[in-house]
């Protein structure tokens, strides 16, 4: 089975649509809240459809956290607004619908919220309920960035970093990462570290390219995490290009069981991924294709190719599951769909065997 094969893979909008709802409003006192919020204050129904949308201090319960929501954002509450937009965005406790919830995203851009701005600009960075237009997601990072919003700093560097609907330029992806940076966002670190691995708009140098990657796992960027349980499960810092010795650390399972795992429960699918390799190997861990299989399918239900093929892989041998070759050859489509040349090779194979 197979380890992923970049460990320097990053989708920057994609995580920026991963954000929920924000919890750092929340109160600890519900009834006290809950009594707030129905004598009609907006930022108390925001705070209770937060706290059913988190399941904190209340059962989990996202048709509530909807209701209250839409309370506080009938009033005005772009917070609320952005929620709802979530909400609509991932069909979460309601029909996914990307219309509405770019409605939604508009009425809280439009009182200049940032992470409606954000937002937006991630749905035409992605093509996500809009047709994809980089220069429009840089208008709609730059709205948000302009009034310091870390998350729009990050994108904006990554569009210079990779030419994006603006000219491609490793300088200016560097200072809006510092931006970030000093901010006080983690992944901006690990983007930072990742161009002093490439030596791209900085001088080559693995040792800050590790310092920085080191402090952005450190403070839980969950890439990071992944990148250190890599490094430590190959025994390298680096893929390998040139003077693979220069590279070359001690291979130390445990240690990259314990960053997989951190990142993991982060929901990284290559994390996920790699934690199913371990199991499914016994490499570290005690040999456990339950625990395998659950792991791959957390990563694959992500889209996570290499854990499709995987998942191939244990229904046409029958580890972990009960052998079903339709089940195979559905899991090897799925990772043909997704780019992986060995799911399709397999998927013929079966195809044939029909």
């Amino acid at each position: 089975m197979k380890l992923l094969k970049s460990i320097l893979n990053y989708r920057v909008f994609a995580l920026l649509l991963g954000v929920m709802v924000s919890t750092s409003a929340i109160s600890s006192d519900f009834t006290k809240t809950k009594s707030l919020a129905a004598q009609g204050d907006a930022y108390s129904q925001y705070n209770i459809g937060v706290m059913y949308a988190e399941g904190e201090g209340v059962e989990q319960d996202f048709k509530k956290a909807y209701d209250s929501f839409l309370s506080a954002a009938n009033q005005g509450n772009s917070d609320a607004q952005v929620s709802i937009g979530y909400l609509h965005f991932y069909g979460t406790g309601i029909p996914q619908d990307y219309q509405k919830a770019y409605e939604w995203f508009i009425k809280a851009a439009s009182v200049k919220n940032p992470d409606a701005q954000v937002v937006i600009g991630s749905m035409y960075a992605e093509g996500k309920g809009l047709l994809q237009d980089y220069r429009k997601a840089h208008e709609w990072f730059q709205k948000a960035a302009d009034q310091g919003d870390a998350k729009a700093q990050l994108a904006i560097g990554y569009l210079y970093f990779y030419g994006n609907g603006v000219p491609q330029d490793y300088r200016k992806a560097r200072e809006w990462f510092q931006k970030a940076t000093d901010q006080g966002d983690a992944h901006s670190k690990f983007a930072i570290g990742t161009m002093y691995a490439a030596g791209k708009g900085v001088p080559k140098d693995y040792e800050k390219a590790l310092e920085w990657i080191q402090e952005a796992a450190n403070e839980g960027d969950a890439d990071a995490q992944f990148f250190l349980g890599a490094k430590y499960y190959l025994g390298r810092n680096f893929a390998p290009d040139e003077n693979i010795r220069r590279h070359r650390v001690s291979r130390d399972y445990d240690v990259a069981l314990e960053w997989f795992v951190k990142a993991a429960r982060q929901g990284h699918s290559d994390a996920l991924q790699s934690l199913g390799v371990m199991y499914a190997e016994g490499e570290g861990v005690k040999q456990d294709f339950k625990k395998a299989y659950d792991s791959f399918l957390s990563a694959a239900n992500q889209g996570n190719s290499d854990a499709q093929y995987n998942l191939g892989v244990m229904y046409a041998e029958g580890k972990g599951v009960r052998q079903s070759m339709i089940k195979s050859k559905e899991w090897y489509g799925k990772s043909c769909d997704n780019g992986n040349q060995e799911g399709c090779d397999q998927y013929k194979i079966l195809n044939l065997q029909r």
